[in-house]
């Protein structure tokens, strides 16, 4: 018989001693201090970790292929992938998000969005509600989706977290209802729960039925205006794709209500034709009001795979009603394809944009570039509030021949910006149930998340340090390598039985604040509570939170 709970696993702490400890569990603590191995990365220092995610009950779709009124109510309790992460300002309380696959159906894409509550030292998941059978006690299609996708998450000042949903119905399954809409949310208990804007209505409905892949909506992501004495303050603002035929367009609409209502979108006005591929569109708003967008154009493919990219800034001085002139960050060179280059893992998106909270005018964007077969990652700044921007300087040290990809960049008070990203540097370690047999003592295989400091001095982004790796143990995206009932427990971008595409989310998301910095990202180290067909713990993706004091960074 096989067993449904587990009481013993290894967990690898500090320095590498094996300890005996139960399976990771959300809210406790992995780590509680030191640093990471070194070896390829600098010296080390102090962070801790903490297990966000945690199994919850909702309405999801099982089997391959989702149909009208096919949802049950079940457990989300194998992978957690995508991270979302906001910061209340003038604290640090969190809120977070993510992905959530429903029961064993990872490899066919069952998932809906989750919310991580973070008070009194606690954290607790919740189903992002009122879009899966149970939460909105109803199969009729819409309001119950079969999916939703692309978490974001934003706090005004009053204490109300804001986010824009894309639920949408499986272009695999046999749905015949509308294909997706972008949806406001909101949260006036940290997280816990959620209530549709915008009075119950979309803010901007699919364009097609799911049968149809080429027409949807896609990349929602929010920003607010956090500065308590502008005009502004807590107007919310909110950009997505949208594709059809012809060529997508960016989109954007604002809630000057605190999310009650939202304004009709508006196209953003680019300097040349998007094309098919997702210009992955960022939102973002300085203390000064001023809101800011960041998207990607693309140009030729490369003999080496690679795609030229150009990085595009914009912006709006009158709340989010008109778009400036673009101009140009740099021009690059991406992942051509849907794949980390000689990997079966899925790309993430292309660049990543942060603004400081209290130096007007002050942007950071990061980006993912491909040159001869490998990945790394950029940064460049901005003082003028996008009109110019600094060269771009190569974040990752030491990683010849090794991807780095996923970038993400945040920025805290005092000129503190960080830089994250997954990282291939270190080969994988040689034991352990958390690392697949095939890939122990392997190169290339085994992520480590790393973080680079810089402090903004005058403008100039000088930084204090080396990357640092802040991942205990090296992680293996090929887990889960399990089988549950049969099946694989692969989270997978193309619904099927076998994955060759593997899903560890679009990006992640970190914040920084007076005190921290705070990224929540995937990693498969931690065991779960789900025993596989095998009777040992599944390593599914789960959402860990990780957290650096600022000083020991030199921020």
């Amino acid at each position: 018989m096989r067993r449904s709970s587990v009481t013993m696993a290894a967990v690898i702490v500090g320095s590498g001693v094996l300890l005996s400890s139960p399976p990771a569990q959300a809210g406790r603590d992995l780590h509680t201090a030191g640093g990471a191995p070194t070896g390829a990365w600098g010296p080390s220092v102090p962070f801790q970790e903490r297990v966000a995610s945690s199994p919850v009950v909702g309405g999801g779709y099982p089997g391959a292929h989702p149909a009208p009124g096919g949802c049950v109510e079940g457990r989300y309790d194998s992978n957690f992938s995508e991270s979302a992460l906001a910061l209340r300002p003038h604290s640090e309380q969190l809120v977070g998000g993510a992905k959530a696959y429903f029961q064993k159906w990872s490899t066919f894409k069952a998932q809906h969005t989750v919310s991580f509550s973070f008070e009194k030292g606690r954290v607790s998941t919740h189903v992002v509600g009122g879009f899966d059978c149970v939460t909105t006690g109803t199969q009729d299609m819409p309001p119950s989706w079969t999916n939703v996708t692309d978490p974001n998450l934003v706090w005004d000042t009053r204490g109300r977290v804001h986010q824009l949903a894309l639920p949408y119905n499986a272009y695999w399954g046999s749905v015949t209802k509308p294909n997706g809409n972008i949806v406001g949310l909101y949260s006036d208990d940290g997280g816990r729960s959620w209530v549709k804007g915008n009075g119950g209505a979309p803010v901007q409905s699919g364009p097609k039925r799911s049968v149809d892949s080429r027409f949807y909506l896609d990349k929602p992501w929010i920003t607010a205006n956090q500065n308590p004495s502008s005009p502004w303050r807590d107007h919310v603002y909110g950009v997505w794709v949208e594709f059809t035929d012809s060529a997508p367009q960016i989109h954007t609409a604002v809630s000057r209500d605190r999310g009650a209502t939202w304004t009709a979108p508006q196209d953003v006005p680019t300097p040349t034709v998007l094309g098919s591929a997702n210009p992955w569109p960022m939102i973002a708003v300085g203390p000064d009001g001023v809101v800011y967008l960041s998207y990607v154009t693309y140009g030729a493919t490369r003999a080496d795979g690679s795609v030229r990219a150009t990085l595009w800034s914009a912006r709006s001085t009158d709340d989010g009603r008109t778009w400036s002139a673009n101009t140009k960050v740099s021009d690059t060179t991406t992942v051509g394809g849907s794949l980390v280059p000689g990997t079966t893992l899925h790309r993430s998106v292309v660049q990543y944009l942060a603004v400081s909270p209290d130096r007007p005018g002050h942007l950071y964007l990061a980006w993912n570039e491909m040159r001869a077969g490998q990945v790394d990652i950029r940064l460049a700044a901005s003082t003028d509030g996008g009109l110019t921007w600094s060269a771009p300087v190569l974040v990752n040290d030491g990683s010849a021949g090794a991807n780095q990809f996923s970038a993400t960049v945040a920025a805290g008070p005092k000129g503190a910006v960080a830089v994250a990203f997954y990282d291939f540097r270190a080969r994988c370690p040689t034991d352990g149930a958390a690392i697949l047999p095939r890939n122990r003592g392997r190169a290339g295989a085994c992520i480590g998340l790393t973080l680079q400091a810089y402090r903004d001095q005058g403008g100039i982004l000088k930084p204090p340090g080396h990357n640092v790796m802040v991942s205990r143990q090296l992680w293996d995206p090929y887990q889960p390598g399990q089988t549950r009932d049969g099946l694989s427990q692969l989270a997978c971008e193309s619904p099927g039985a076998f994955c060759s595409d593997i899903f560890l989310g679009d990006y992640f998301s970190m914040q920084v604040s007076a005190n921290n910095v705070y990224v929540l990202s995937s990693s498969t180290a931690p065991p779960s509570h789900v025993m596989g067909d095998d009777d040992d713990p599944i390593h599914y993706q789960q959402q860990v939170l990780t957290t650096v004091e600022r000083r020991r960074l030199g921020l």
